[in-house]
């Protein structure tokens, strides 16, 4: 051993091929990681809401003049309601 201190030190440098894998794969790790908290932060977000009584009104007019649309296409309209018994009512 000589007294300069280089000589445990020469082979520990990393090629400069491997700098940008590990770049790349850190930015992938801190992606995940930031999605994986986003999430977590999230979760209550997405539950369903409550439909709101004008929402509800507006899909019932929707559902209403679909049903409208088949029946001028097609001349009849045939729900699945309506075949099963005596208490499916006409639309």
């Amino acid at each position: 051993m000589s007294g300069d201190g280089t000589q445990g030190s020469q082979n520990q440098h990393i090629p400069y091929a491997v700098v940008p894998l590990l770049a790349i794969i850190g930015a992938a790790a801190f992606v995940m990681l930031a999605y994986v908290f986003y999430r977590h932060m999230s979760a209550a977000a997405d539950e369903p809401r409550e439909m709101t009584n004008e929402q509800a009104i507006y899909m019932r007019e929707v559902r209403h003049r679909n049903r409208e649309d088949i029946e001028a296409l097609t001349g009849h309209y045939k729900s699945h309601r309506q075949s099963r018994g005596w208490w499916s009512e006409k639309t």
